[in-house]
Formats: C-alpha cells, structure tokens, sequence
C-alpha cells in the first residue's frame, strides 16, 4: 500500500516519481546535512566539556545545558 504523504514515500515511488538522479541528489545532501550537524554537536560538546572542566560550580551549573544541547543534536 502506498502512502500518500511525499515526505515519507517508499524508494519504488520515489524513484517512479522524481527519477533516480534527484531523488539520489536529495538522498545525497540529507545525507551530508546530517553529517555536518553530528561534526558541528561534536566540536560544541567538545568545547562545553572543555569549559567544564576548569571553573567552579556555578559555571558548570551553567555549562549543562550546553552539553544537554550538544547531545540531544548527535542523537537526533
């Protein structure tokens, strides 16, 4: 059964629909966009980790949410 949502198609209907070149060019930078946004979540809780580590309680209190941020984006 097909869906009819264009967001969540099957391969088959995406193909039939768009062809293969842009349905692999779509493929292709989604792929990339969520590359670059693991790369940059790893830089940020990189440098949340390294401003954690010297300060007093206060500034780590304040650089949780940094890390919270950093990993909700590697997760998802």
């Amino acid at each position: 059964m097909l869906t009819k949502n264009p967001l969540n198609r099957t391969l088959a209907e995406g193909l039939r629909k768009v062809g293969f070149r842009k349905w692999y060019e779509r493929e292709l930078l989604s792929s990339h966009a969520h590359m670059l946004l693991a790369f940059l979540c790893v830089i940020a809780l990189m440098a949340s980790m390294e401003a954690f580590h010297g300060g007093n309680i206060g500034e780590k209190l304040t650089d949780v949410p940094a890390h919270a941020v950093a990993i909700a984006g590697l997760v998802s």
